[in-house]
């Protein structure tokens, strides 16, 4: 148990900077859920944000490992919804607490689910920043509903989320977007 002073160093976020060959590259690991995203972030020189993590499916057809970018962003509470321009497939909804039973999917209106996008699309919307979301598919719409067995699945879901980064980076910064 920690202290609430070690308890939010635990939680805060993470900054790494380096250079990726035509510039600047800053990582923020903002942990898992809404909650930790600094929404006052300052970034002076950002061209762009990408958001990278799990997901789970809502709907069939979704298998572990898939990579997804979402053409759009939901707020699970509001319903306030975000477009993304550089997205290709499914709406994005995020949420305040996991979903892992198949009850609670069908409930959901969407095709993917996650717990961190949407108030960054938000930001990034705001300082008029382009928005880019890479999400791979952790627990389909069938898996079975527990914790446990979304923790199984998560292994193959970090190795397919590994590769889709590198090859989404790389063309991102073949093209110069």
């Amino acid at each position: 148990m920690a202290l609430p002073r070690e308890k939010k160093a635990l939680t805060a976020s993470a900054w790494l900077c380096g250079q990726l060959q035509r510039g600047r590259v800053n990582i923020l690991a903002t942990g898992m859920g809404i909650a930790d995203f600094p929404g006052s972030l300052s970034l002076p020189d950002c061209r762009a944000l990408l958001n990278v993590g799990v997901c789970g499916a809502l709907q069939a057809g979704y298998r572990i490992g898939d990579a997804v970018l979402p053409s759009r962003v939901l707020d699970g509470e509001t319903g306030t919804r975000i477009d993304l321009p550089f997205g290709s497939e499914g709406i994005l909804v995020t949420v305040g607490s996991p979903v892992l039973s198949k009850k609670e999917k069908q409930s959901i209106s969407g095709d993917i689910v996650d717990m961190e996008c949407f108030p960054q699309a938000l930001w990034a919307k705001e300082q008029s920043i382009h928005f880019y979301c890479l999400k791979v598919v952790s627990d389909t719409f069938d898996t079975v509903s527990g914790v446990s067995a979304h923790l199984a699945s998560l292994g193959a879901a970090l190795q397919g989320l590994t590769e889709s980064v590198e090859n989404f980076v790389k063309n991102l910064v073949e093209n110069d977007r």
